[in-house]
């Protein structure tokens, strides 16, 4: 299955900084444009987000919850192993 991960800040999603003081969000998603994995990061780099999680805020809904986003080749962002060494980060 092929995977995108893409990074969105304030200009994306206007209000994401009020989020938790989400100031760039990551996200996985599948081929078809279904987030499956969120990492929000503040300005100092911390993770304030991560979905799924029991111990985050919005943990068990993902802001983009039930949406599909619109992919395609220039989307990705980032690399699976920079995104996985944010969602490893504690």
């Amino acid at each position: 299955m092929e995977r995108y991960y893409r990074r969105w800040n304030e200009d994306d999603i206007r209000g994401l900084h009020s989020i938790s003081q989400i100031s760039i969000l990551y996200t996985e998603s599948n081929a078809q444009g279904v987030v499956l994995r969120e990492i929000g990061l503040d300005k100092l780099g911390k993770i304030m987000h991560r979905y799924p999680s029991s111990s985050h805020p919005f943990g068990s809904r993902g802001l983009f919850d039930t949406q599909t986003v619109e992919l395609s080749s220039e989307t990705k962002d980032l690399t699976k192993d920079e995104f996985e060494g944010l969602w490893r980060r504690t």
